[in-house]
């Protein structure tokens, strides 16, 4: 069995990953196959934050954030994701009441 690392989908696969796995070198992989993720963030994660997108101007708005950001740990660095602008939301879960944070590439 391949490991989870080398499991890169078709160019322009949608994949949705889970919190409990959070692995760089498999979103640069990703990222190098032109792979689309998304998945939230650890809390433990750091990064530097670029610039703050606008929100679409609407009434039922559950996305409190948009930016651009780079990750800059250094499991980041020495992967090479850190060179890498990736997008962080904010999401308001009004279900379980609390925000979410979910990255994605540009």
């Amino acid at each position: 069995m391949p490991c989870l690392r080398q499991l890169i989908l078709p160019k322009n696969s949608i994949i949705i990953k889970v919190r409990a796995f959070f692995d760089y070198q498999l979103m640069i992989n990703r990222i190098n196959a032109e792979n689309v993720f998304v998945t939230r963030i650890k809390t433990n994660t750091t990064f530097v934050s670029l610039k703050e997108l606008e929100l679409p101007k609407t009434d039922d708005q559950d996305i409190l954030k948009d930016e651009i950001i780079m990750l800059n740990g250094i499991k980041a660095i020495e992967t090479g994701i850190d060179k890498q602008q990736l997008r962080l939301v904010d999401v308001y879960k009004e279900d379980e009441n609390k925000v979410i944070e979910i990255i994605t590439i540009i």
